[in-house]
């Protein structure tokens, strides 16, 4: 997929999950820091999903980046509520662990994984 494909999809994922919850562009750019204007330039692909922005929008909408990506899956089941994200009630011991550990990573950390995740996908698309 061209990057430009690539960021129109993430960017109607990205306004279809926002939408799901109610949300305007205004409140999901507060939930991230950012501002309206940067939000709409994200979700019409006229700008990607940055990796230091990404971190964000997943912890405010209650997401994996798969589901921005558009990969497996829809979203995840765990909405949020304005406060930390509780996991699943389902999950296991170690499962469990994993999301501890995702959630309370710093955005230094958050960034690390998500550019190791990016560079993941990239590869596998590149062997195809």
């Amino acid at each position: 997929m061209r990057d430009e494909d690539q960021k129109k999809e993430m960017g109607r994922n990205l306004a279809r999950l926002r939408n799901q919850r109610g949300w305007t562009g205004e409140k999901l750019a507060e939930m991230i820091s950012s501002n309206a204007g940067h939000v709409s330039q994200m979700e019409n692909g006229v700008r990607g999903i940055g990796a230091k922005v990404m971190p964000k929008i997943c912890k405010a909408l209650g997401i994996t980046p798969n589901d921005l990506y558009g990969v497996v899956g829809g979203e995840s089941e765990n909405k949020p509520s304005g406060g930390e994200l509780a996991p699943p009630a389902d999950l296991s011991p170690e499962k469990k662990l994993l999301w501890d550990s995702i959630v309370k990573m710093t955005d230094d950390e958050a960034l690390e994984m998500l550019t190791d995740y990016r560079r993941g996908i990239r590869d596998r698309e590149a062997k195809r």
